[in-house]
């Protein structure tokens, strides 16, 4: 009985422990198929919108890795997503959720901030950030804020002249280290002049 006992205890720690690795139910590394399974009327995004948008990963990865990214904001969809893998998202409009998949693996959720901003509750929860300012390939100027909680990385992103239009980005905290190793590698230089 005692064994029972014990093992169960085990469990629901652990189940505890891992239940902070994603966005609410939604735990990292969880297929579409079985997002599906979880949340009705999913939506699957076109082609050009099936990746996580370049310009806030692009701040993101400035704020997280100074000095690495040597590139241009107008390189860094290439940089960023090399072909070798596939991305796909899909969104909940009930929700106002859309989930990001690379190699068909849950990396990311965006949560739309639906007419409220949410920094000072973000804030309350996570700490006071200094928020860091950049400028998206529309040109428009964007207001950034970032958190590294356990088991996720939380960007806060808004549009700077009306910051109630915006969204949080939960990232996999793997999937951005693997993003910043594929950075760090420098690539074979296969031009032939």
């Amino acid at each position: 009985m005692r064994k029972v006992f014990l093992l169960g205890f085990v469990l629901v720690l652990t189940a505890a422990l891992l239940g902070g690795a994603g966005y609410r139910d939604f735990n990292w590394g969880l297929s579409s198929s079985e997002l599906s399974e979880q949340v009705s009327g999913l939506q699957k995004n076109n082609s050009s919108a099936a990746v996580m948008p370049v310009d806030e990963l692009y701040a993101l990865s400035k704020q997280l890795w100074p000095g690495l990214i040597k590139f241009e904001l107008r390189q860094a969809a290439q940089e960023f997503y090399p072909q070798t893998q596939k991305y796909d998202s899909y969104f909940s409009s009930k929700d106002k959720l859309v989930f990001y998949f690379a190699e068909d693996r849950l990396i990311a959720v965006a949560v739309d901030f639906g007419g409220k901003n949410p920094y000072q509750d973000l804030a309350q929860r996570y700490g006071a950030k200094t928020r860091f300012y950049f400028l998206r390939t529309n040109n428009h100027t964007y207001s950034g804020a970032l958190w590294q909680d356990k088991g996720r990385v939380i960007f806060y992103s808004a549009y700077g002249l009306k910051p109630e239009y915006g969204n949080i980005y939960y990232i996999d905290p793997n999937w951005l280290v693997s993003l910043k190793n594929a950075l760090s590698t420098p690539q074979p230089n296969t031009r032939v002049d």
